[in-house]
């Protein structure tokens, strides 16, 4: 009898331990960043209308899905040869406006108020008096030029 008690009192010892344990992961886990940075797979080669509707276009990059307003910051390197426009939608996501042409960080006091994501249209400055045709490949070299970090 003595023996099945101290293999209850372990057995309760280890459920303690695996609750405290778990528990402490959940509070790590509530403490994680909450924002990301969008990567290369986030983006194509192709544009924004005046409505906010994907537009065909070998000049620019697009950001392909909507992202949250709340928390954005979005930054230039310090030698980039890019801009870029950002596009205002809704919560249903009804288009709402697009911004001036930015060519360094992104001020949030230009964000509409009744804005709740966006979507961005960057374009690479022209070179020789020539627009950059963009493909998948060469993108890439524009992309790492700025920094978007959205809440996730």
């Amino acid at each position: 009898m003595r023996m099945s008690k101290m293999k209850s009192g372990v057995i309760i010892g280890a459920l303690i331990l695996v609750f405290v344990l778990i528990a402490g992961i959940f509070v790590k886990l509530g403490n994680m960043e909450t924002n990301k940075t969008l990567g290369f797979a986030s983006y194509a080669v192709g544009s924004l209308d005046d409505s906010g509707k994907y537009a065909e276009s070998e000049l620019s990059i697009y950001s392909k899905k909507f992202q949250k307003v709340n928390g954005v910051e979005i930054t230039l390197k310090e030698d980039a040869t890019i801009s870029y426009v950002l596009y205002y939608y809704t919560e249903d996501e009804t288009f709402i406006s697009k911004s001036d042409v930015f060519t360094g960080n992104y001020d949030t006091s230009e964000t509409p108020e009744t804005a709740f994501y966006f979507k961005v249209v960057i374009t690479p400055n022209n070179v020789d008096g020539e627009a950059v045709k963009l493909s998948s490949i060469n993108m890439i070299k524009y992309l790492n030029q700025i920094e978007i970090t959205v809440s996730k």
